[in-house]
């Protein structure tokens, strides 16, 4: 009785002991596979897919947080290559959204920029 108490502690201690991704203590290693059987949708039990809280961890990429945007915002937007883009119509958006609609002509905008280029 004794030793099978102590076989019981020794199993729990060791699920505890599992890391999340791999776990090479006491030889074992707990297998991942890298598609998730998502049996409750992606953001938990009873949630219907509607609770943002539980963001969708996907452990291969890091967290993508679903409750505040910070998703790599500059690995999937082009302000990645923002230093190396010289489309005018990139620039006038810019400056139309910077200036808040202060210019809506964007004839100006457009003719202003070639001036500052050709200097």
């Amino acid at each position: 009785m004794q030793q099978q108490q102590q076989q019981h502690r020794q199993h729990h201690q060791n699920q505890r002991r599992r890391t999340s991704n791999g776990n090479f203590k006491n030889g074992h290693r707990e297998y991942r596979s890298a598609k998730p059987n998502f049996q409750y949708g992606l953001h938990g039990f009873r949630n219907g897919q509607r609770d943002f809280r539980n963001g969708y961890h996907d452990f291969r990429k890091g967290h993508h947080d679903f409750r505040n945007w910070h998703h790599d915002f500059v690995r999937h937007h082009e302000q990645r290559n923002e230093h190396l883009d010289t489309r005018i119509e990139h620039l006038i958006v810019r400056i139309k959204i910077v200036t808040s609609g202060m210019f809506d002509d964007t004839s100006i905008i457009k003719s202003t920029l070639h001036e500052l280029w050709a200097s």
